[in-house]
């Protein structure tokens, strides 16, 4: 019998006649077995998310009142995990981890049993039984295939699980990873905390991110903040542009394969651009205002950084330009000398921008994802059009901007990708004559696992 046919008949057959009857007496008796077994196992943790198998469909690893724990001394394995085709999967008394993350041992389908209330006992060997295509129900967690190839499950330093485990040729290979779902060891009485005040900011102005947790030995938050491995604390950050910090901080339980549980927490500090700066002649001297308070100004690239908000203009006639940095943007004054007569221009900073996505969690590729966006520090349409603006999706043009319209230094509009999202995607505006074409801003639209809980 092909291994097509195999599964097919297995399914077929299973499903109507055997799921029916067994899994609401082994809803009431495995399902009671596993809560106690849950709250007399000392010393474990709860393995919690969902593995993947083609023929067997999803895998979950906990529920309200069952689940898979993992000794931290010895790194055992034990109790139930749910399938809604094949119903129990216990793991056996072998089934473990090893001082280097490596899992070995059994997990076993209870439906293989003729009794599988009690999960053991004699193989089902009847016409609509797993046994009846030559499966015993086991799921070996390492091994070698019958082509010689390894296979396997391990278990990183942060506690996921990566690989896979065998089912047989019935039954094919389970993932333990993947895009949208995973399996890991968490700990109970690990929490992480983390806040931004203000949640929004001009350029140049700082955001305090504050954070806490418990059950943690150390946390740590990415994009290069100094948290000193502090379990607590507040810091201060600057962003240029509009930033998502992660806290990650790491469990104070460390098991025997080494890995210690890790829990994280977000936080976005979103970052305006600064107003367009205009240049006023004063006398002598020009001021630059936009809701800064001091500038670093060079003219001709001389008298290096002064900090003011006047600088000198320079005294013979002909053609100059000053240039300002301010809260990270810079922005260039034209100031044009004829005769001892100094005439001022509109002064613009490097061009800054945002972008929205609605909805940014899709649980299907065929919604469509509505764009907004806006592209600040240009005086004309003509400078717009000139910088070649678009929006990107995953880094690949989607959209020209070149018809859009300016309104006081804004240019705004929308777009939507019919096309959807098969994949987490980042969409992003950029101008590619500018900045060096890098991202204005970006927004990440995930999308949303599909899990059948039974």
């Amino acid at each position: 019998m092909s291994h097509n046919k195999v599964i097919k008949r297995f399914f077929s057959r299973r499903v109507g006649l055997m799921m029916v009857a067994s899994v609401v007496v082994m809803v009431a008796t495995i399902v009671g077995t596993s809560y106690i077994y849950r709250a007399e196992a000392a010393n474990t943790l709860p393995v919690k998310g969902y593995a993947w198998s083609q023929y067997l469909g999803w895998i979950k690893f906990d529920g309200s009142n069952y689940g898979v724990l993992e000794n931290v001394s010895t790194g055992n394995l034990s109790g139930y995990a749910w399938s809604p085709n094949i119903g129990w999967i216990k793991f056996l008394s072998s089934a473990t981890v090893n001082s280097s993350g490596d899992l070995s041992g059994y997990a076993q389908a209870c439906s293989a049993f003729s009794n599988p209330t009690a999960c053991s006992g004699a193989l089902n060997t009847n016409s609509a039984g797993p046994s009846s295509t030559g499966w015993d129900g086991r799921i070996s967690l390492s091994g070698t295939a019958t082509d010689n190839s390894t296979y396997g499950v391990t278990q990183d330093s942060t506690c996921n699980w990566s690989g896979y485990a065998w089912g047989s040729d019935n039954v094919g290979a389970i993932s333990t990873s993947g895009s949208t779902y995973g399996v890991k060891v968490v700990a109970s009485n690990l929490t992480a905390s983390l806040s931004a005040s203000p949640t929004s900011i001009s350029a140049g102005q700082t955001s305090t991110l504050t954070w806490s947790s418990t059950g943690a030995s150390s946390c740590t938050i990415d994009n290069s903040v100094d948290t000193a491995n502090n379990t607590s604390g507040s810091v201060s950050v600057t962003p240029a542009n509009t930033t998502t910090y992660t806290l990650t901080c790491v469990s104070n339980q460390t098991l025997k394969g080494g890995c210690q549980p890790t829990a994280t927490a977000e936080a976005t500090v979103t970052v305006g651009g600064a107003s367009a700066l205009s240049c006023t002649q004063t006398g002598s001297n020009y001021t630059a205002t936009a809701g800064y308070s001091t500038y670093q100004w060079t003219i001709d690239n001389v008298a290096s950084s002064i900090t003011t908000d006047s600088v000198p203009i320079p005294t013979s006639n002909g053609s100059h330009s000053a240039s300002v940095v301010a809260g990270g943007n810079t922005a260039t004054c034209p100031i044009v000398i004829v005769g001892g007569t100094t005439s001022s221009n509109s002064c613009q900073i490097n061009p800054t921008g945002t972008i929205t996505a609605a909805p940014n969690r899709v649980s299907s590729s065929a919604i469509p994802i509505e764009i907004a966006w806006s592209v600040q520090g240009y005086n004309t349409l003509s400078e717009f059009k000139t910088a070649d603006c678009g929006i990107y999706k995953n880094n690949i043009l989607v959209k020209s901007l070149t018809d859009a319209s300016v309104d006081t230094c804004n240019a705004t509009g929308t777009y939507t990708d019919s096309n959807g999202i098969k994949e987490q995607t980042d969409y992003s505006v950029r101008c590619t004559k500018a900045n060096g074409g890098a991202s204005l801003a970006d927004v990440i639209v995930n999308i949303q696992p599909q899990f059948t809980e039974f």
